[in-house]
């Protein structure tokens, strides 16, 4: 039996009992970097985690299932609590991965209702990742599931088309090796020429869109 589709409770359960960081507290830095002139002045975090963006954004809001930080609002993509034409950037570190084709559309809808004209959505996500090979088994009840609960996969071609569905505009579409911009930044040129050449195979789709 294959389950990938967790329900919010199981979600949120296991976010709470995880001890693995967060995407943000891993990237943020480096993704802020990247996205720099993207960001406006009111900004949203959706899937906030620890708060590690909103850190380095002052005066930014953050959402997220299960909240580790007091700042951060307790609401998931798909309803979103703030009003339309409320945010110049919205960023979505490592969530749309997660998300059935259900939540994922409303998802969607939601972040366009509330970004203002001309804003950016910012999204990372895994980088064409085989969700095949990293499925676990529960030898009490049979099931099968993806380790940390990803159940879509996404590279350029896909990711573009889902947005562009959604009335959204490609800027940037690209993969990063975040980890080791992280460990080695003084090579960020060369390995970024490494992750272009598909060399680098741990790295994550980079995507900026504008509404």
């Amino acid at each position: 039996m294959i389950d990938n589709n967790w329900d919010q409770k199981e979600i949120i359960r296991y976010h709470k009992q995880t001890k693995r960081k967060s995407a943000g507290e891993v990237i943020a830095k480096e993704l802020i970097r990247l996205t720099k002139k993207y960001i406006g002045e009111s900004v949203l975090d959706v899937g906030a985690g620890t708060g590690a963006i909103m850190t380095q954004i002052p005066r930014s809001k953050g959402i997220d299932l299960a909240p580790r930080n007091k700042k951060i609002t307790k609401a998931g993509i798909e309803n979103i609590p703030f009003s339309e034409q409320k945010f110049d950037t919205v960023f979505c570190t490592e969530v749309l991965e997660h998300l059935n084709n259900k939540i994922l559309q409303k998802g969607l809808r939601e972040v366009y209702r509330i970004l203002k004209k001309r804003g950016y959505f910012i999204i990372t996500v895994p980088y064409d990742e085989n969700l095949k090979a990293h499925e676990i088994f529960c030898p009490k009840c049979g099931a099968r599931f993806h380790r940390v609960g990803h159940v879509q996969s996404f590279n350029e071609k896909t990711i573009a088309k889902l947005l562009g569905k959604n009335k959204f505009k490609i800027i940037l579409n690209k993969t990063v090796p975040f980890s080791y911009f992280r460990q080695y930044p003084y090579l960020r040129p060369l390995l970024q020429l490494l992750a272009n050449k598909n060399i680098i195979k741990n790295k994550k789709l980079l995507v900026v869109a504008q509404k």
